[in-house]
């Protein structure tokens, strides 16, 4: 379904590029941090914290947030062009256009850890296992803080070796 809806995203992208007119900078900002989510895909539900693919995907998601908040908060031709009612329209876009599928992706790591492809595998990551270190239901809390306490040990080894 992420890859579906990661599609359709992607060809909405498009058309606001093409007939809507969007200024070109932020559709391709977004068109860009969706390329990274699809190339997270290839092996979801793995995911490596330190991997290249990932921190692009954490970058893209960053850089594309921004980009259209300050579109939105700069833009005031494109709001009266659309008749833009302001929070409303702007939180449906980005609900649709810039968060659903990496959010898509982050609660799909919450799911039920047998039910996933590779669960046998050792080279689960804290991303794919839940608080009881693979066995069980894991759910959004304890990946969180399993997300928060691995780059917590990683910054502390890298600060005090």
């Amino acid at each position: 379904i992420i890859k579906y809806v990661l599609q359709i995203v992607i060809v909405f992208h498009l058309i606001l590029l093409v007939y809507e007119r969007f200024p070109p900078l932020y559709v391709l900002l977004g068109l860009a941090a969706h390329a990274s989510y699809m190339n997270l895909l290839r092996t979801f539900p793995i995911i490596e914290p330190l991997s290249m693919p990932f921190m692009a995907s954490v970058g893209m998601f960053a850089l594309s947030n921004i980009g259209w908040f300050y579109m939105f908060k700069t833009d005031y031709e494109l709001m009266t062009r659309y008749a833009l009612m302001g929070g409303p329209s702007v939180s449906a876009f980005f609900a649709t256009m810039v968060w659903s599928a990496p959010v898509g992706l982050f609660v799909s790591l919450t799911v039920n850890d047998s039910m996933l492809p590779g669960a046998a595998s050792s080279k689960q990551t804290s991303f794919s296992r839940g608080a009881a270190g693979g066995s069980g239901r894991s759910n959004l809390v304890s990946v969180v803080i399993n997300v928060v306490g691995y780059y917590a040990r990683l910054a502390y080894e890298k600060v005090f070796g």
